[in-house]
């Protein structure tokens, strides 16, 4: 089985695993930048033990100290959804491409083999 087999039969995973592997360093990105945060003045959170042994304590002050939500936490819907509908673009660009540059490599082909054909004083030099 050679390369083009292997293309042949593998054309979906070779297509969606980098795109996926690309989705998800985006949303890395996304998520490691500091302009899409509000700014906190050195929130320290508590350790889990602390909010566990005392709830009371735990409560009264997440109610009072509640960090702010980003950006990012209250638009997720929007930004799964642009992340989704763009992989699909992505990938029908580049189904478009590839169908286009296949077409053009068979009209290509199929000259030559029509050029071959024709005898040799019929053939443009």
């Amino acid at each position: 089985m050679g390369l083009r087999g292997f293309w042949q039969g593998n054309k979906v995973l070779l297509v969606m695993v980098p795109s996926l592997a690309l989705i998800h360093w985006g949303w890395y990105q996304l998520k490691e930048n500091p302009q899409l945060y509000k700014p906190r003045e050195e929130h320290i959170p508590e350790p889990g033990i602390v909010a566990y042994v005392s709830p009371r304590a735990a409560e009264s002050k997440s109610v009072a100290m509640k960090p702010p939500r980003s950006w990012l936490r209250r638009n997720w819907l929007w930004a799964a959804g642009g992340a989704f509908l763009s992989v699909h673009a992505a990938t029908w660009l580049m189904q478009s491409a590839v169908k286009g540059a296949v077409r053009s490599e068979a009209a290509t082909r199929s000259e030559a083999a029509a050029l071959r054909q024709r005898p040799a004083w019929e053939r443009p030099d």
